[in-house]
């Protein structure tokens, strides 16, 4: 005889050593072999060994095929309803999803539940302090093309007008601020030929308003011809000649994109002005969003700017990106239309909420839309019905009242 080694007090006699008993059995019942098990484990700050209840083994078995009350359980598998209920409570302490169905007149059911969640705590986002932070404000535009007859001055001088009024300090310009010179365009140019008269063409035209600073990357295309065959900085040329012309408000952040941090109290936003390249894609979005997925983990910018397709979007949370495509004031020319791409002539005005570690907490873009040059005049004209003749390309407008 023996008494059992949890401490229950009860005399046995232990089993032999056998094929599948390596070991007498020194416990009266396996759950106080498991409890001296795991007490003993918890003793020398050990892992809690996984051991195998044969009677958890059997209700877990029965529950996956259906529900079954506690004295259900108990009469199938030959036990009490307490030895059943201890077993359950264990089997809960472990992880397993188990639950109990409760119905009106009728014995509680328990029953596994295989896609179950769990339970979560009750998340609250404290609004007030979660949308504390620093808010940078800043204008965008692209594809200006000064220097070609489809330039829209009008636009871009309406858009910074909209700057001023709205406090705009900082834009940023996504390259092709010139039209550039090649064998196909050179007909379809109002400035001096070569790069020095469409440099001081751009200097004098572009929009010049006060206390407004913009910030511009060179494209590949355009201007980047110029640097192509001339072997020069051409953003560079561009700003140097500006400042000699007394003009401090065009600055260069380089050559086909920059990154321009705000910098907050422990960390910085990164922005990103791209001039990307090819043509453009059946979808709006997909260039913009396959440049995103083309970004390395760690690499991504938290707002990214491109420019080069004339196209306008805002593509919010691609891969956590605030992307915009910053769209155009050139209007629609003969190879886009040959091409068949849509010009969308416009602007952006934005606002990012920074928190302390230059995480964007709010971000709206607002979009400065504009359209043929048809519809402006059309608003200021008052007199009698009359027809106009515009330029070539374009169509013969009979104006109304």
């Amino acid at each position: 005889m023996g008494k059992c080694a949890y401490g229950c007090g009860k005399e046995f006699t232990p089993s032999k050593k056998g094929k599948n008993t390596p070991r007498g059995h020194k416990f009266c019942y396996d759950r106080f072999r498991m409890q001296h098990e795991q007490r003993r484990a918890a003793e020398v700050d050990q892992p809690i060994p996984e051991l195998s209840d044969p009677l958890a083994d059997k209700i877990r078995a029965a529950l996956l095929k259906s529900a079954a009350s506690v004295v259900e359980l108990a009469n199938a598998l030959d036990v009490s309803p307490r030895r059943i209920e201890a077993v359950v409570a264990g089997l809960r302490e472990r992880g397993f999803n188990l639950a109990i169905q409760e119905a009106e007149g009728e014995a509680p059911m328990l029953m596994i539940e295989r896609h179950t969640v769990g339970e979560r705590q009750a998340l609250q986002i404290n609004a007030e302090k979660f949308y504390e932070g620093h808010r940078v404000d800043f204008g965008l535009v692209s594809d200006t093309h000064l220097g070609s007859k489809f330039y829209r001055e009008e636009v871009l001088n309406a858009i910074y007008d909209n700057f001023a009024k709205h406090d705009i300090r900082h834009v940023f310009h996504g390259g092709n601020y010139i039209e550039g010179e090649a064998r196909f365009n050179r007909f379809q140019l109002v400035c001096r030929p070569g790069m020095q008269g469409q440099i001081d063409y751009f200097i004098d035209k572009y929009p010049q308003r006060k206390g407004i600073t913009t910030y511009f990357v060179a494209g590949d295309d355009h201007e980047g011809w110029y640097q192509q065959r001339e072997g020069i900085d051409i953003g560079r040329f561009t700003q140097v000649e500006a400042e000699k012309q007394g003009r401090k408000d065009l600055v260069n952040l380089g050559y086909m994109e920059a990154d321009v941090v705000f910098r907050a109290k422990n960390g910085d936003c990164v922005h990103r002005v791209m001039h990307a390249g090819g043509g453009s894609a059946y979808a709006i979005s997909y260039t913009a969003q396959k440049i995103i997925e083309s970004f390395e983990g760690g690499e991504k910018p938290q707002i990214l700017s491109i420019g080069h397709f004339h196209k306008s979007e805002y593509l919010p949370a691609w891969r956590n990106v605030h992307a915009l495509q910053l769209g155009t004031t050139k209007a629609q020319d003969t190879f886009m239309r040959k091409k068949r791409l849509a010009a969308m002539v416009g602007g952006w005005r934005c606002s990012a909420l920074l928190d302390s570690d230059g995480v964007i907490t709010e971000f709206s873009a607002t979009y400065l839309p504009f359209f043929n040059r048809g519809y402006f005049e059309t608003m200021a004209i008052n007199g009698d019905d009359r027809v106009e003749f515009k330029a070539p390309n374009e169509t013969f407008n009979i104006v109304t009242r």
